[in-house]
């Protein structure tokens, strides 16, 4: 059997991989207008080199700093300095701003000649064709790079647009995936209530008969006597169970409405306990809840009973009360030491579910429905050390019953 697709899981993935693509692009672009900065920048270097050198060879009388002036002032926006130093560092000639960082040099044939300031510019060079020239060196400051602001928004404008995408692919599949559960639980919901109902029908169409059954045997055990037949007496017992049994379902299917008040909660749990020799209740605190005083005997005895049930008999049941209006709220806690609910404690609120040898599985989905009725919770979780522990959330009232 196939399992259908989740859409939200594809648009996240969608959504990363267009994100990565796109932010991949947004650095390769940023990366290449770079590169292509830096090129132009170094051509306009070079060229300016070469037109100094051009100049000191085709005026060896000019003044070299007049010829550094002119060619800066040509090139201003592109260096900040510039300095003619021979082969030692010793200075010949200089303009503007040369102390900057970083400096660019290069290397220039001058006239031999040429003489600014008593300092020889270097010696011979080796080549014949080249022996009227002396070696020097020209520094240039550049220019601070200041990008554009449009090659500067294509890095940041990728990036945030990348992560707009990948948001917004997350979003969508955080709502695809609320819409999905959504549906699952209207479905659940329609599906047991429609259960709910049949099963309100038949156990209506089945306590007549069950009726008649029971009280044409209990007359039989009356004619019979003292010595009536056993097996009219386990006739009237299983009768009475399946009249429990429909009782059940009949309060899963329409939980009765809540008649809520102010309870002393930990009186009510002293009250369960007390026909319970194996229940130890701990932490006794004074605490009160707004709720239906029927419906919070009748969870907790179920939960008394289940912890009961599932326990060995030489095993004590623990049960606490929170302090009342912590959060507004009363917490009652149920534990026992049985095998635990297992790795999913919400499906034994799913109906005719247990864990318990002759449970029927309506005792719990009960419990959860009276304690939501009157506006609280109730779940299972694993206890340290084995066993379960029923959390009972109730609103808490404001002043003692």
């Amino acid at each position: 059997m196939r399992r259908a697709v989740r859409p939200d899981l594809w648009l996240s993935l969608i959504g990363s991989v267009v994100a990565l693509v796109l932010a991949s692009l947004a650095v390769e672009a940023d990366l290449a207008l770079r590169e292509r900065d830096q090129l132009l920048s170094d051509g306009h270097l070079l060229q300016l080199a070469h037109q100094i050198e051009l100049d000191l060879q085709n005026q060896p009388s000019a003044d070299a700093r007049r010829i550094l002036t002119r060619r800066w002032g040509e090139q201003s926006e592109w260096v900040t300095g510039l300095a003619l130093r021979d082969l030692q560092g010793r200075l010949a000639a200089a303009v503007g701003t040369t102390d900057g960082s970083p400096e660019r040099s290069f290397d220039l044939f001058v006239p031999s000649g040429m003489v600014s300031g008593g300092l020889d510019v270097g010696p011979h060079h080796a080549d014949p064709a080249l022996s009227h020239s002396r070696r020097a060196r020209l520094y240039m400051t550049p220019v601070a790079s200041r990008r554009p602001l449009g090659e500067s928004l294509v890095l940041w404008g990728g990036v945030a647009s990348s992560l707009l995408i990948l948001g917004l692919a997350l979003f969508g599949s955080h709502l695809l995936r609320a819409q999905h559960d959504a549906r699952e639980q209207q479905a659940t919901k329609e599906r047991l209530e429609a259960l709910g109902r049949a099963g309100a029908g038949l156990a209506h169409q089945l306590r007549a008969p069950l009726a008649t059954i029971k009280g044409k045997t209990q007359l039989l055990l009356e004619q019979a006597g003292p010595r009536g037949d056993r097996r009219l007496v386990q006739i009237v017992a299983q009768t009475e169970r399946m009249q429990r049994l429909i009782d059940q379902l009949l309060d899963f299917a329409r939980p009765p409405r809540p008649e809520t008040s102010a309870v002393a909660v930990d009186q009510v749990l002293a009250d369960v306990a007390a026909s319970h020799p194996r229940v130890r209740v701990t932490e006794p605190s004074t605490s009160v809840a707004w709720v239906d005083r029927d419906h919070l005997v009748n969870v907790l005895e179920n939960l008394v009973d289940n912890a009961l049930e599932i326990s060995d008999s030489a095993v004590e049941i623990g049960a606490a009360v929170d302090p009342s209006g912590r959060n507004g709220a009363v917490r009652i806690w149920v534990a026992d030491r049985g095998p635990g609910p297992g790795e999913d404690p919400e499906g034994l609120f799913h109906p005719y579910v247990t864990g318990r040898a002759r449970g029927t599985g309506l005792g719990l989905p009960i419990a959860r429905a009276l304690a939501e009725a009157n506006g609280g919770t109730l779940k299972l979780a694993a206890r340290a050390g084995g066993g379960t522990t029923a959390t009972l959330v109730l609103p808490a009232a404001e002043s003692p019953a």
